[in-house]
């Protein structure tokens, strides 16, 4: 069946099967507010073709209800064009080979792209996919999914900030979440890269060791002694660096300077070993 002009479904109540097995909507298709009853299919016959897939155009689904979502099917269509948010149950609607809209090199839903959206709505519809397809086990659109979410509550919370009619209070947690979320990004794109997490780990392992072995060589004052000494002192600059954030005893606690080196590795090192093992978590829990 192809449908050449515009179809408008909206507001409709399919009370018994609603099969769309192979048709084509050339045009904008809308099922706003539509209520499906009982099972429905979305069949489409290659989604990556544009003789193949079902929706040519946007197609709205927002704020359809779907009484039995788990009996509701996409497959093989092009949700690239879809709007999807405010849809109660989208978790357990079955997405099987669809295509998705991208934002950069990540899957993203049309609501985001199309402009001025509801930021904590997209945010809401984010999070509803990401439990969708974690739970099917397809862990790398599922992480796709949690980076764009984490993504839309910063944008809803950057929104929030520029309000006028934001209290003080709230402009401040706004803020903290921002920071938290900004260093939860940076580290480990949100939980999804243990592999960042490591480097950054190793990165600032490094940094310290540096910090430790300059302060050693300047304590030093002879010139024949730094030559002598420079790689044996690089060596036990690592050692410290270790010790320190494995809260062991390091040697001159009496030194100021090295105890203010050490409490600042502490407060900077914590963070980044707590995201990794967050992100070694979620990596081996699937």
């Amino acid at each position: 069946t192809i449908f050449g002009g515009k179809a408008n479904f909206e507001f409709s109540k399919f009370f018994s099967r609603a099969l769309f097995l192979h048709p084509q909507f050339r045009w904008d298709v809308s099922f706003r507010d539509t209520t499906f009853h009982t099972d429905a299919k979305f069949q489409g016959k290659d989604k990556d073709s544009s003789e193949g897939s079902i929706f040519s155009k946007e197609v709205d689904f927002r704020r359809a209800q779907f009484v039995e979502p788990e009996k509701i099917i996409f497959y093989k269509a092009d949700l690239s064009r879809a709007y999807l948010t405010e849809i109660f149950n989208l978790d357990k609607v079955k997405f099987w080979d669809v295509l998705w809209a991208n934002h950069g090199d990540h899957c993203a839903i049309y609501d985001e792209l199309a402009g001025n959206p509801d930021w904590g709505i997209v945010s809401k519809t984010y999070r509803q996919l990401w439990k969708n397809y974690d739970e099917a086990l397809e862990y790398h659109v599922a992480g796709d999914f949690h980076i764009a979410s984490m993504r839309m509550k910063e944008t809803y919370l950057r929104q929030t900030l520029e309000s006028k009619g934001t209290s003080l209070k709230h402009k401040c947690r706004s803020i903290f979440i921002l920071i938290v979320n900004g260093l939860y990004r940076s580290v480990s794109n949100y939980g999804e890269r243990y592999g960042k997490a490591l480097f950054w780990l190793l990165f600032s392992w490094t940094s310290w060791t540096a910090a430790y072995w300059l302060l050693r060589e300047w304590k030093e004052t002879a010139t024949e002694t730094l030559t002598q000494n420079i790689f044996c002192n690089l060596l036990q600059a690592g050692v410290t660096s270790l010790r320190v954030v494995t809260f062991q005893r390091i040697e001159s606690v009496d030194d100021w300077r090295l105890s203010l080196i050490a409490s600042f590795q502490i407060l900077t090192t914590l963070p980044i070993i707590a995201l990794f093992l967050l992100a070694l978590k979620r990596r081996f829990k699937r």
